[in-house]
């Protein structure tokens, strides 16, 4: 029977990989900011190292627990969830969301999640995917959520939430109209990327502008302008050796004349 690390370096190096990750080691210095596709091995979290953070385009996305094929994959998701509140400035949403599932073929669906089929004829699936990701729902899941460890939420309770229904051409245009938002957003968003690599362009370039002097007039520069004299850094140099070669026979002269007293 392989053991933990082994099924980690068989198993799930090998998925990972074959999904795109770069996987690396975490170590003192490494920022995120930087990564683009890697899993990060024993990202330490305020609740303990997990064993994979998947970070892509500088963003953290999602905390990846290992276990041996004999450990449950229920206890895994728990302890995956455990890291993942305990990540400094945690970007996941652990209220949960609910999403349309599109799928035209046979699939299973595991804890946590629970499976909607809204009355088509009253009910469309997109205005459904929106409400149920309003404050209108989350407020009333809250309300009814049990549990302390694992706060848990029963289609029970789901089936009693109060949801908003009007006419189904009313909610083809509530659809309409949040996708046009989303699709702005998006814009916004793209925008922003590009505003934003133009500041690091413009950032590089002016530290490089910095380092070779051109961000602010030389000495020679204000000379020429105030029309005024200016010795250069290698007129000063000269000037300053010449004068060390003044000083040597004066040095010696004064040594030659106190060896002739002592005798």
């Amino acid at each position: 029977m392989e053991s933990e690390s082994q099924t980690r370096k068989r198993r799930i190096d090998a998925s990972l990989e074959a999904a795109g990750w770069k996987i690396v080691p975490f170590g003192d210095g490494l920022g995120i900011g930087g990564l683009r596709c890697h899993a990060v091995e024993e990202y330490p979290t305020a609740n303990g190292p997990t064993d994979y953070a998947l970070v892509a385009g500088g963003q953290m996305l999602g905390i990846v627990e290992a276990k041996k094929l004999t450990v449950g994959a229920r206890g895994a998701l728990t302890q995956a969830e455990r890291y993942s509140k305990g990540v400094a400035d945690s970007p996941f949403n652990f209220d949960g969301y609910a999403a349309t599932n599109e799928l035209d073929y046979p699939f299973s669906i595991f804890v946590s999640l629970a499976l909607l089929k809204p009355v088509t004829p009253f009910f469309s699936s997109g205005y459904a995917e929106i409400v149920m990701n309003s404050d209108v729902i989350f407020t009333q899941a809250r309300e009814r959520v049990s549990g302390i460890g694992t706060p848990d939420l029963h289609l029970v309770e789901i089936r009693d939430f109060r949801t908003p229904l009007p006419p189904l051409s009313e909610q083809h245009e509530i659809v309409r109209r949040v996708e046009k938002l989303f699709a702005f957003a998006d814009q916004i968003g793209a925008r922003l990327e590009q505003a934003q690599a133009h500041v690091d362009r413009l950032t590089q370039s002016l530290l490089a502008k910095a380092f070779r002097g051109e961000l602010v007039p030389t000495e020679a520069e204000l000379a020429r302008r105030e029309e005024r004299s200016h010795e250069s850094a290698s007129e000063l140099l000269e000037r300053i050796r010449a004068a060390k070669a003044d000083e040597a026979p004066a040095k010696r002269k004064r040594g030659t004349a106190r060896k002739a007293r002592e005798a």
